[in-house]
């Protein structure tokens, strides 16, 4: 287990409990009730998910398991474009829910949630079992000093986390996973 993957399947974590939240305010074409919720789930869809979350993958890892061999040129361009899309769906979905085009953005948002999902799930079966192993843990270490070096304020995951949970308490009640 090395921690820079660790890390990153962490925020995997975190960016599926939005995401499934968002599902549900989808599924149940309840936009409107859940209004402001789902703009801030959009938002931290750009701030969490791809301004940071995506920026340690795109200027620390994937150059580094490219250089190291462990990530073939082709599986990065295809991650990068996976990130160009998922870029191009939150700017429409911010776009859609600030013209109140709410029938639009419900396609909308379910396309990024099932390529997001599809992402996560590549990443972590495929491509972070492969990297995650070539790298020592003197390179691992240095890995995380330039993920937090790169883009962290201090208190990035307790507001990540604190967040991805109100907004799940708020839009499935408190205690649902509980209940489950």
């Amino acid at each position: 287990m090395r921690v820079s993957v660790t890390l990153l399947q962490y925020d995997h974590g975190l960016i599926r409990q939005v995401v499934e939240v968002m599902s549900v305010v989808i599924r149940n074409r309840s936009a409107e009730k859940h209004y402001e919720t789902l703009m801030e789930m959009v938002v931290f869809q750009k701030d969490f998910t791809d301004e940071l979350h995506h920026r340690k993958e795109e200027l620390v890892l994937f150059p580094a398991a490219l250089e190291n061999g462990s990530l073939k040129q082709g599986d990065y361009e295809g991650l990068i474009a996976d990130h160009e899309k998922a870029r191009a769906h939150i700017k429409r979905m911010q776009d859609l829910l600030a013209d109140a085009d709410i029938d639009s953005f419900y396609k909308e948002g379910a396309s990024y949630i099932e390529d997001m999902l599809r992402h996560i799930n590549l990443e972590e079966e495929q491509f972070f079992p492969h990297i995650e192993d070539s790298f020592s843990l003197d390179e691992d270490a240095e890995l995380y000093r330039r993920y937090m070096e790169k883009n962290f304020p201090a208190n990035v995951y307790p507001a990540a986390e604190s967040f991805a949970n109100r907004v799940q308490d708020e839009v499935l009640g408190p205690g649902y996973f509980e209940r489950v």
